[in-house]
């Protein structure tokens, strides 16, 4: 009777193998395709290696531990007002890639000053719109590089970040605050409007020449 109930065992794990179809050639569909799904620790988020244009959306609590990084025209979204991306590693934009935070946060989660930064090249934008940017009330890095552009509008930072800004790259600070530390070398432009508490280095090469003006203001002071 053993061997009967063993052999039938086998004959039924055998027809249930047959009819039972795999899961593992079938593609179910995303429920939020393009939201952001979580990864591994010290994994490297990449946005734009898949297909170009590839745009992730951060609308709620994210964190990850690890490098960003947006290439080939790729978009990284964190926009509304419950959205927050807390970063512990580097964001790299680069290849048209773009960073934009809209009525979100974004937090790089330093641990000592400079431990962490975001860095721009290529053509790369990063935007930031009623949002609010933190670096843990240590300053952070960063690099503004090979014509990209930089914007903070109605934005307000914990401390600012400091900043080489070269290569042609711009930067617009509006109605923000704590923002940025600038150092501004080679071919570069800053305009800062009704914002407070920025910083901006000039640096000049041997035998440059540079021409300032102060705008007329009235009114007391």
């Amino acid at each position: 009777m053993k061997n009967l109930s063993l052999v039938s065992a086998i004959w039924l794990f055998l027809i249930l193998m047959i009819c039972v179809p795999s899961t593992s050639g079938l593609n179910f569909p995303d429920p939020d395709p393009g939201l952001a799904k979580p990864l591994p620790d010290g994994e490297v988020l990449v946005i734009g290696d898949d297909s170009p244009d590839e745009t992730l959306i951060i609308n709620n609590h994210f964190e990850h531990v690890g490098d960003i990084q947006v290439i080939n025209s790729g978009v990284l979204r964190v926009e509304g007002t419950g959205a927050h991306l807390l970063h512990t590693g580097d964001l790299m934009v680069s290849q048209d890639g773009s960073f934009i935070v809209t009525d979100g946060v974004y937090t790089s989660n330093q641990s000592y000053r400079y431990q962490y930064g975001y860095e721009l090249r290529d053509n790369a934008r990063a935007e930031f719109t009623n949002a609010r940017v933190n670096f843990n009330a240590v300053p952070g890095n960063a690099l503004f590089a090979g014509d990209s552009q930089v914007t903070y509008t109605d934005t307000v930072s914990d401390i600012h970040a400091t900043a080489i800004v070269t290569q042609g790259s711009m930067v617009d600070v509006v109605r923000s605050s704590h923002s940025l530390e600038l150092i501004m070398t080679g071919a570069a432009q800053v305009n800062f409007t009704d914002s407070d508490h920025s910083i901006l280095w000039l640096g000049f090469a041997e035998n440059e020449v540079a021409g300032f003006s102060v705008p007329l203001m009235s009114g007391n002071f």
